[in-house]
């Protein structure tokens, strides 16, 4: 249940000070995504922003998708939390517009988008965790983004591939998790903020 995965973060063998990390949580809201992979993913993105918000470490919640064509076709990256807001009834209101999905997923305007965000953080270590089922048909912007990343800024990127056949984060990505299959995101969630908080050092994609 949530308290189990909640507490399963808790056990980290030092919380680390507030400056020393933040977060920038994006999801990827594409159609692809509808029933369980974000019913799923949701529910593991609020128990992840739960336990950040009371172990006091600073992140943010981006969603990303594209517009239907009635709208303009237009890329979409949506901030749901903002890092120097707290966790009230509000901004969880607010979150649970994650789950109005759109169509496509603009992956690298959602990594372009946390690297400002994070560009004025202070943190040591500055994350930026892609939650998607997809990706590879805008491969080539989404290298780009990455490789822009990685070469210009200070800040990590890992690829959390949803679903029990999303293997392409392997490729796109320099740390990355594979072929999650919907039911278990939100324990694979938890195990991978507490090993990033733990050994921050194994996910370090920046030189």
């Amino acid at each position: 249940g949530a308290s189990a995965v909640e507490d399963k973060i808790f056990e980290v063998k030092e919380i680390p000070k507030k400056s020393d990390v933040e977060f920038v949580i994006s999801v990827d809201m594409s159609g692809s995504m509808y029933g369980e992979g974000i019913k799923q993913t949701f529910k593991g993105v609020v128990l992840l922003s739960e336990v950040l918000n009371k172990l006091g470490i600073k992140f943010s919640v981006d969603g990303f998708y594209s517009a239907d064509r009635n709208h303009g076709g237009t890329d979409v990256v949506k901030e749901y939390k903002g890092s120097d807001e707290t966790l009230t009834d509000a901004v969880r209101a607010k979150m649970l517009k994650i789950l109005d999905l759109g169509i496509g997923n603009p992956t690298a305007l959602a990594i372009e988008q946390a690297n400002k965000r994070l560009s004025t953080s202070t943190a040591k270590n500055k994350f930026i965790l892609i939650l998607t089922d997809g990706g590879e048909d805008r491969e080539r912007e989404l290298t780009a983004a990455v490789d822009k990343t990685i070469r210009e800024t200070d800040h990590n990127i890992v690829g959390v591939g949803l679903g029990e056949y999303m293997s392409a984060v392997t490729r796109l990505f320099p740390a990355s998790i594979a072929k999650i299959p919907f039911e278990d995101v939100p324990d694979v969630l938890a195990s991978l903020l507490r090993d990033i908080i733990e050994n921050p050092q194994k996910y370090k994609t920046n030189s």
